[in-house]
């Protein structure tokens, strides 16, 4: 092996580590703000998550909210049964066709204050660009990352 390929070895092992480092930060940090969720507003992440997703969007089917939070439709229908026991979301028929069922914010979903914007550490920082455009090619742009 010669010296520019060991040199090389080495830089990518410490961008690694520093990936990893980083990564175990951010992961703390949801997780800090995971527990200050239920404890201030008794409720969880995914459920800040959907919430916010149904404000953005209105009224919402439930295969269309999981396709949009990348999460399994029985997995929202799991958290909205927790949501609609707090009476924050409720789920109404479509008008234009019965079978359909359409989530949407009670009223005192659209008061939570919480959903007034990103935990303090990452609001407006290029973290939160890149979880909203989760790409390789968008995180790299955000980050300045390179991933292979």
């Amino acid at each position: 092996m010669t010296r520019n390929q060991n040199s090389n070895q080495k830089t990518i092992a410490a961008v690694s580590d520093g990936v990893l480092v980083s990564l175990r930060r951010i992961i703390q940090a949801i997780d800090l703000h995971s527990r200050q969720l239920v404890r201030q507003h008794g409720i969880t992440t995914p459920q800040l998550l959907i919430l916010k997703e149904v404000e953005a969007e209105g009224a919402i089917t439930v295969s269309r909210l999981a396709n949009k939070i990348s999460l399994k439709q029985t997995t929202v229908t799991d958290i909205l049964n927790r949501l609609e026991k707090k009476e924050l979301v409720r789920r109404t028929k479509d008008v234009n066709d019965r079978r359909r069922v359409l989530i949407e914010e009670t009223d005192a979903g659209k008061k939570l204050p919480e959903k007034e914007g990103w935990p303090a550490g990452i609001r407006g920082s290029r973290l939160r660009r890149c979880c909203l455009k989760p790409s390789i090619a968008g995180c790299t742009k955000q980050t300045g990352f390179q991933f292979e």
